[in-house]
């Protein structure tokens, strides 16, 4: 929304390398979901891999390829950590490249517009002390929540080790 009022969708490269690293961010939540290998994970990984079973042509193929073998199983798990780690080495890579198209065509900032140095703002001493207190507030947040309320968002069904052969009693979303 922000991207759009301010005016920057014209930077083709930056929105281009931008919505490939949200894709790549939810391919990272998603792998790391599959990894604790509970009842609900193991039931997503059976939906997401029967989705690409159904491509037309290649379907059983990239199938076989991706859960390495006829079902999922503890194979499956062992590439989905793999491509849960090599992921988060591109998505670093991809966010060093998304900087330097931003750098290279420039920000569309509205902020401090009304001085004389309306094209100049430091990075240091106010964004980052400004991302220093965000950084630190959230650490505290999830420091909070793992240590005093852990089961605050967690389904029960995670505490159920993975079952082939029963599916979960209530399938939801976990939002």
């Amino acid at each position: 929304g922000m991207a759009l009022y301010y005016g920057s969708y014209v930077k083709k490269g930056v929105w281009n390398v931008g919505f490939v690293l949200y894709l790549l961010v939810m391919g990272e939540a998603f792998t790391g979901y599959i990894l604790p290998w509970h009842q609900m994970s193991y039931w997503a990984a059976t939906v997401l891999t029967s989705i690409v079973d159904s491509l037309p042509l290649v379907g059983s193929m990239v199938y076989k390829y991706v859960v390495g073998g006829f079902s999922v199983s503890g194979v499956t798990l062992i590439r989905v950590l793999s491509v849960h780690i090599c992921l988060g080495f591109v998505i670093l890579g991809l966010m060093f490249v998304h900087l330097f198209y931003l750098h290279k065509s420039g920000n569309i900032n509205p902020l401090f517009s009304f001085n004389l140095f309306n094209d100049l703002v430091y990075f240091h001493s106010y964004f980052s002390v400004k991302d220093l207190v965000l950084f630190m507030f959230t650490c505290s947040l999830v420091v909070f929540w793992l240590f005093f309320a852990p089961d605050l968002l967690v389904d029960i069904e995670a505490y159920l080790e993975a079952d082939y052969l029963n599916t979960p009693v209530s399938i939801k979303p976990e939002w």
